[in-house]
């Protein structure tokens, strides 16, 4: 793991036993988690807990999970989106409860995420059109291991060379679906910690 610098943290552990994921989230404005549990198959049954938030409505939206019970077990972690419209519901729970899905379809024991935004650059005063932030280098850990690290101005991904251009407004999750599984997961990961780090959101 990298020297401490100064940064905003978020760590997500997803942990299986039997026919049931528990997932959590903390970093700075939240933690939250969210219990799985299925037949092999499909949903049987969700729970989950808001212990810290940054809005009121946070809690109340566990009870909007129910909408997953029944669905298909799916690898690919943005698949809940099909079965619920996500702009309804609470983003770290929905992507919590989509991250739990796809560690039950893959079959897996243990995965951790480790997120790490370095403080931004100061704004440039001088440039009108950098309006949203300066620029800072979003890293992702999974498991120990740096799999993912962007660098990023505003809201557009400068680099590497694979990831310029991309922005993280309208149309990120449509790119995201054209990764391999993997990728895509640690894509929305390293998105996650980045827009929580600029909003608390």
């Amino acid at each position: 793991m990298p020297e401490h610098f100064p940064c905003a943290r978020r760590a997500i552990d997803l942990r299986a036993s039997g026919n049931s994921v528990v997932a959590w989230l903390e970093d700075d404005f939240h933690h939250f988690g969210v219990e799985l549990r299925h037949d092999g198959a499909r949903v049987v049954a969700v729970d989950g807990q808001a212990l810290r938030f940054p809005r009121n409505t946070c809690p109340g939206a566990v009870g909007k999970l129910q909408e997953l019970v029944g669905m298909p077990l799916d690898k690919r972690s943005t698949a809940l989106g099909q079965y619920t419209n996500m702009r309804l519901h609470c983003t770290h729970l929905y992507d919590l409860l989509g991250l739990a899905i796809a560690h039950a379809a893959c079959d897996r024991v243990h995965r951790r995420y480790d997120a790490m935004v370095p403080d931004r650059e100061s704004l440039d005063r001088a440039n009108a059109d950098n309006r949203i932030g300066g620029r800072t280098a979003p890293q992702l850990y999974r498991d120990g291991e740096l799999v993912m690290r962007w660098e990023v101005e505003g809201d557009l991904i400068t680099g590497p060379a694979e990831y310029a251009g991309i922005s993280m407004g309208r149309g990120f999750r449509v790119w995201t679906e054209t990764l391999d599984l993997d990728q895509a997961e640690a894509a929305h990961m390293c998105y996650g910690a980045h827009h929580s780090s600029r909003w608390g959101g």
